[in-house]
């Protein structure tokens, strides 16, 4: 396609769509995920009714590309590279060096973790306002400054009444608004009051109000449809949600309850996605390389897929033996990943000059026609992309196909050898170990057991995987090996008295009646009730848990 290409044609320009009003309403405007918020709501789950592959499917067609998007968008020219050059070296070379620096410091990592959920409904709120001009301007409706003004406060106080909730420490403390008990990494609450939170709520409202009645004394409510349609977005993804959470006003009821807050967030993150491709597919067609739908949906989608896919080959404790931590690495990676997309966006997408007269004006995007690719290089790195693609679709089947059947099947040898492979890829998981010392416990090979569930403890620590692991090594007689297991267990939940109460089985049969003593003085305080020592669990009885 020449450089003078038209980036749409005419019609379009004049419409005020993108795609066409059907399309550009439900993908880029949200009007699909208000529907989904609907049905959510009146069902008040996110959670049984939709099918399992759901949700990893829509990862590997909207989430994992979206990223490709900007990866393909700054480091494909030369001249882009070069143009944003602090961004796509230097600021790349820092977040790259926190991420190895958090595998090693925990509080490195909590500070990464943090700071990327923290800036991450910054991230969609710019993108909503971003897409609230555009549409606006597409259709010709001219906001003076100061409505312009009042708008964008509008969006910004929106943030930060979510960005109150979620750093207030009667949230952490009262919810599971987003459960990472059994990492490594943690996030770090600022332990905001709530008093300002309910502050930045009155000022949102009246910024809110002022924007809208400045809107619509400035054009009719058909021309400020796109841009009102986005407003409604930002209510629906944070503001209704920081409300409700703020006031417990559905504390079972999703999409605005606290309790599994985590898989509506996964949701809005899909809306973000979509959205995001839907208005970068119209700019990359303004492109001289643009050469088709297709084409382009397999270069982000290979794009995404490395950006993914190669830190967790290169670092993953069962790839290269980097050293990293297989609990914290996911997080670390979606940590790193984030931030540095965010950096690069809020660098490259500016409405003012080239990006605004395709994105607004429907005119040809501006080409250095002087910076020739390396030709060499560029084999090599989409080879490599292409490459971590064809991984990222078999590592889909694996885990939706392979592993299921596995489990109908009962064959833990199959699932043992599917997970060892996902493993290359920083993808094994801490349940379907489990799952496997459970099977061959039944069995009978109390050996493999142990060691399926020794990988489950590694991988995410949890309680039911640290007392299966203790109990079969138990059952073996192996009470010496099982006494530091058992001091990693009480050092994750110091309280439990379930677990107090089998460290003191394995410490009686490992001939230390003294400290069998003290952990059921330690059972007996914590739950204000005293332990019978003949009620004591045998180390041979079915697990506690």
């Amino acid at each position: 396609m020449t450089a003078d290409a038209p980036a749409a044609p005419p019609s379009e320009a004049r419409s005020g769509w993108l795609f066409g009003p059907v399309p550009d309403l439900l993908l880029g405007c949200g009007l699909l995920y208000a529907a989904f918020f609907v049905v959510v709501f009146a069902i008040g789950s996110t959670g049984s009714w939709l099918p399992t592959v759901l949700a990893p499917l829509l990862v590997l067609l909207f989430s994992s590309p979206h990223y490709g998007a900007t990866i393909v968008r700054v480091y494909e020219e030369r001249s882009e590279r070069r143009r944003y050059a602090l961004f796509s070296v230097w600021a790349t070379v820092l977040i790259a060096a926190w991420f190895v620096a958090g595998q090693r410091s925990p509080w490195i990592g909590s500070a990464m973790l943090t700071l990327y959920l923290s800036w991450s409904p910054w991230h969609y709120t710019g993108q909503n306002y971003g897409v609230a001009v555009m549409m606006l301007g597409r259709r010709g409706v001219g906001l003076d400054a100061t409505t312009k003004r009042w708008l964008h406060y509008a969006f910004i106080t929106s943030f930060a009444v979510f960005l109150c909730v979620v750093h207030e420490s009667s949230v952490w403390a009262e919810s599971r608004f987003l459960p990472l008990e059994g990492d490594r990494l943690r996030f770090l609450p600022l332990g905001v009051p709530r008093a300002v939170t309910a502050g930045a709520l009155v000022v949102h409202a009246a910024v809110l109000l002022v924007a809208l009645v400045r809107m619509v004394r400035a054009a009719s409510l058909r021309e400020l449809a796109p841009g009102l349609a986005l407003v409604g977005s930002q209510a629906l993804w944070f503001t209704l949600p920081a409300v409700a959470i703020h006031f417990a006003l559905f504390p079972g009821r999703q999409p605005l309850g606290t309790d599994v807050q985590i898989q509506v967030i996964f949701w809005i993150a899909v809306a973000h996605a979509v959205q995001y491709l839907w208005v970068t597919a119209y700019y990359a067609r303004a492109g001289r390389r643009w050469t088709g739908a297709g084409a382009y949906a397999a270069k982000i989608f290979a794009a995404g897929s490395a950006v993914w896919l190669l830190p967790a080959v290169l670092f993953g404790p069962d790839a290269f033996g980097a050293g990293a931590d297989a609990a914290a690495l996911p997080l670390l990676i979606a940590s790193a990943v984030n931030l540095h997309h965010f950096v690069l966006d809020g660098a490259i997408w500016k409405l003012r000059g080239p990006i605004g007269k395709v994105l607004i004006r429907s005119e040809a995007a501006d080409v250095d026609s002087a910076t020739a690719p390396r030709p060499g290089l560029r084999r090599l790195a989409w080879g490599v992309a292409g490459l971590c693609a064809v991984a990222s679709l078999a590592i889909y089947a694996a885990e939706q196909v392979a592993l299921p059947r596995a489990y109908a099947a009962l064959d833990a040898d199959r699932a043992e050898a599917v997970l060892d492979v996902l493993a290359f890829a920083g993808r094994d998981s801490a349940e379907a170990r489990r799952w496997i010392g459970s099977q061959r416990a039944a069995e009978g090979d109390d050996a493999g057991a142990a060691l399926a569930f020794r990988r489950s403890v590694d991988l995410k620590p949890t309680l039911p995987a640290y007392g299966a692991l203790i109990e079969t090594l138990a059952i073996e007689g192996r009470f010496e090996e099982a006494i530091p297991w058992c001091d990693r267990m009480l050092a994750f939940a110091p309280d439990d008295v379930d677990a107090l109460r089998l460290a003191a089985t394995v410490h009686r049969y490992a001939g230390n009646p003294e400290r069998t003593r003290d952990l059921l003085a330690r059972a007996a305080e914590v739950s204000d009730a005293k332990v019978d020592p003949a009620a004591v669990p045998s180390a041979r009885s079915p697990a506690v848990y």
